[in-house]
């Protein structure tokens, strides 16, 4: 290695614009890569949100109204459009135009009495009632447990 006090100036400053070069390119890399990795914290977020969320799919034609979960991919609400738990279940109980997806059962995040599922089964069809059980058992890790 050359002696550096023979390094002429214009050398020096030609290495120190490599080295600073080098370190533009890594400090490039690395808000790249940490951009990316905010962008999917705020997509994780967004979808954790959503999916402790429900939604109401309005009605088209004659087809009633139906409530999914929020992260339900069968109908994708505007932002911003999520129901909180008092707001769905209200919707589930008191609406009885309301139906249920049957893809991703929003009934099961509830823990409903029987009296409700009779009027919900009632309001989807389902005379027997049996989806509504079906789905109290889900909630109480398949044990059907007691119902009001």
């Amino acid at each position: 290695m050359p002696d550096p006090s023979q390094i002429s100036r214009l050398d020096k400053l030609r290495i120190t614009r490599e080295y600073l070069a080098y370190q533009l390119q890594r400090t490039d890399t690395a808000i790249r890569e940490l951009a990316a990795q905010e962008k999917q914290n705020r997509h994780r977020a967004e979808q954790a949100r959503a999916d402790q969320g429900w939604k109401i799919q309005p009605k088209r034609g004659e087809a009633p109204p139906i409530l999914h979960r929020g992260g339900c991919a069968t109908y994708k609400a505007k932002d911003g459009m999520l129901l909180d738990r008092g707001q769905a279940r209200l919707a589930a109980t008191h609406e009885t135009y309301v139906v249920m997806c049957e893809i991703c059962t929003p009934l099961a995040s509830f823990a409903f009495s029987s009296s409700v599922c009779s009027r919900v089964a009632a309001a989807s069809g389902d005379r027997q009632g049996s989806g509504c059980s079906r789905e109290i058992a889900s909630v109480r890790g398949g044990r059907p447990g007691r119902q009001d």
